[in-house]
């Protein structure tokens, strides 16, 4: 009655997984059942998918799915929280919602390491230890690309230069 494949960029370039994928969704299609799919860009950015693929991917409702604001961010954080059993002050759930803005993942992953911390410790955290616990999965987290960036900007703001000037090929 249903499938769900979830990525479905990475079968672009994949000819006969196409080819297999193409017979299954036609006829899926034409026995009216759901067909979702999710992907980190719309179809007409996945140049080495078939034709005939995209163009039925695109005759679908096509929802581009965007980080949640703060406001959500903020009640995510409460409602797993509460579902955790623990207790964060106002100040610490606008501290990880502020914080941490692209991940909910990331959220739960904070909220599950406080509730073993709290545990372990049988008492509350305190906004300290709470803000801790974000900077190391923040920190956790960061792609080498985040580190360089910020690296160059902070060399940069240091000795007053640009950071093209750090990324250009003059050494003066």
């Amino acid at each position: 009655d249903l499938l769900l494949v979830d990525d479905i960029q990475f079968i672009a370039g994949k000819e006969q997984t196409q080819e297999e994928f193409f017979h299954t969704f036609s006829a899926l299609y034409e026995a009216e059942k759901l067909i979702i799919l999710t992907s980190d860009r719309p179809p007409k950015e996945m140049v080495t998918l078939e034709e005939r693929l995209r163009t039925r991917f695109e005759m679908g409702l096509i929802a581009d799915i965007r980080n949640p604001d703060i406001e959500t961010r903020k009640n995510i954080v409460k409602n797993k929280s509460r579902e955790l059993g623990i207790t964060l002050s106002e100040n610490a759930v606008d501290h990880i919602a502020t914080k941490i803005k692209n991940n909910i993942r990331q959220i739960e992953g904070t909220l599950n390491k406080i509730e073993a911390y709290t545990k372990l410790y049988k008492r509350a955290l305190t906004l300290d230890e709470i803000q801790n616990i974000v900077k190391e999965v923040i920190h956790i987290n960061l792609s080498i690309d985040d580190v360089a960036e910020k690296t160059v900007n902070v060399v940069s703001e240091v000795y007053g230069i640009t950071p093209d000037d750090i990324k250009s090929k003059l050494r003066t």
